[in-house]
């Protein structure tokens, strides 16, 4: 695996990103071996992803190439939004004469925590490009009701 390095300007989110990735890969091994509910071609697919902050709200972009839109789901359940989804081996090809293969197939699921304050009921997500953009806004909270409390 190449690590890819910011350079100098941020050293320690460089350290960070390699930590994740570390524990990412250690936590794949670990349901593999450890989790016999999931099988071991579910662990290897596992698309990356990017969070970034907006002034409304958050976006989530996930790298999902040759997924089929109709196979994508999302949902949300609580603080939790749950992404899921099936890559189909290529069609035609026989897999018993596979060469070399670097690439997963088969279904993933992605879980992301939600913070306090996303508008759930105005999620939106496109995909376009093998890149699926979620896009969460916060519930603007000059607009919500507001409670008379009375003290005796």
């Amino acid at each position: 695996m190449k690590a890819v390095m910011s350079g100098m300007n941020d050293p320690l989110g460089d350290l960070k990103a390699m930590r994740d990735r570390m524990a990412d890969l250690l936590a794949e091994t670990q349901r593999a071996v450890f989790d016999v509910r999931e099988p071991v071609e579910r662990v290897g697919w596992r698309p990356h992803s990017d969070t970034f902050e907006t002034d409304e709200g958050l976006v989530v972009v996930v790298e999902i190439p040759g997924v089929e839109r109709s196979s994508v789901t999302l949902e949300v359940d609580g603080n939790l939004m749950t992404l899921r989804g099936d890559r189909a081996t290529p069609a035609g090809l026989d897999p018993v004469r596979v060469l070399r293969q670097e690439r997963a197939y088969g279904s993933f699921d992605r879980v992301f925590e939600l913070p306090v304050g996303i508008d759930v009921a105005s999620i939106k997500a496109e995909q376009r490009n093998g890149v699926l953009t979620i896009r969460l806004p916060r519930v603007d909270a000059s607009s919500g009701p507001k409670i008379q409390i009375t003290v005796d």
